[in-house]
């Protein structure tokens, strides 16, 4: 084993050591990466399917049906008899039965002339007292 070292200064062997150092760090790294990732692929499956196996007892159990209710079915537009939808559209009525009559609209007085300018008054400051 002396042999290997033979030649070599201290700054090199320092500095071998160090690179040796770092080559085994990044594969650890590396291998740490790749099992987390793993772990993480098999823990979301299962919870995936520990959650479709928890939904559809829970449909069995309660009888839940996919049918939509209440604000879940208006947002996803579902027309109930009585119910007012806002994107519900009203007929539109037939406008040659009503007669207007001129005299019968209310045309707004003109209004008051204003004073000229120089004489209106001007805001001050507010002063509470």
């Amino acid at each position: 084993m002396m042999t290997f070292w033979a030649g070599w200064q201290s700054w090199e062997q320092m500095v071998f050591i160090l690179a040796c150092a770092m080559v085994i760090v990044i594969i650890v790294g590396g291998f740490v990466a790749w099992f987390n990732r793993w772990k993480m692929r098999f823990y979301t499956q299962a919870s995936t399917e520990m959650a479709d196996r928890a939904q559809t007892m829970y449909r069995q159990e309660y009888g839940q049906s996919d049918v939509l209710f209440g604000a879940r079915a208006l947002e996803s537009g579902v027309l109930v008899e009585g119910i007012y939808n806002p994107t519900q559209q009203t007929p539109p009525r037939d406008l040659t039965s009503f007669k207007v009559d001129s005299s019968s609209i209310n045309t707004p007085s003109p209004s008051p002339p204003r004073a000229p300018r120089s004489q209106q008054r001007r805001y001050t400051a507010y002063t509470p007292f």
